[in-house]
C-alpha cells in the first residue's frame, strides 16, 4: 500500500534535518581544518540533494534560471500594454465582421 505524499515528505525532511544535525555536531568537534571543510562541501551537498528531492515533489518552488530585467518606465508600460489591448480587440471585431452570415432570401 503507497504511503501518502505528506508522510513521506515528514520522514524525508526528518532524515534530512537529523543527519544534517549530526554534520554540524561533527563539524564543530573536528580541529583539522581539511576535514571541517570536506565536513561543509558534504554539508552543502545534502541541503543541494533536499531541496531538489522537494523540487521533485513539488513541495519547494524552483527558481526562474534567468530573471527579467526591463527598463521600460510604468508609464510607457501602460501605453504598451493599452496598444495590444486596442490591437486585439480590432482584430477580434474584424474576425467577427468576416464571420458574419449573410441573410437568405
Amino acid at each position: 500500500m503507497r504511503e501518502p505524499l505528506e508522510k513521506t515528505i515528514w520522514k524525508i525532511t526528518e532524515n534530512y534535518q537529523e543527519r544534517q544535525m549530526l554534520r554540524w555536531q561533527e563539524f564543530a568537534n573536528a580541529k583539522d581544518p581539511g576535514v571541517k571543510n570536506r565536513i561543509l562541501r558534504d554539508i552543502q551537498a545534502e541541503d543541494q540533494q533536499y531541496y531538489e528531492t522537494m523540487q521533485s515533489l513539488g513541495v519547494v518552488y524552483k527558481a526562474p534560471d534567468q530573471a527579467v530585467v526591463t527598463t521600460e518606465s510604468w508609464e510607457d508600460r501602460i501605453k504598451r500594454l493599452r496598444a495590444e489591448r486596442e490591437a486585439a480587440a480590432e482584430n477580434i471585431k474584424d474576425d467577427n465582421d468576416d464571420n458574419t452570415v449573410d441573410d437568405i432570401e
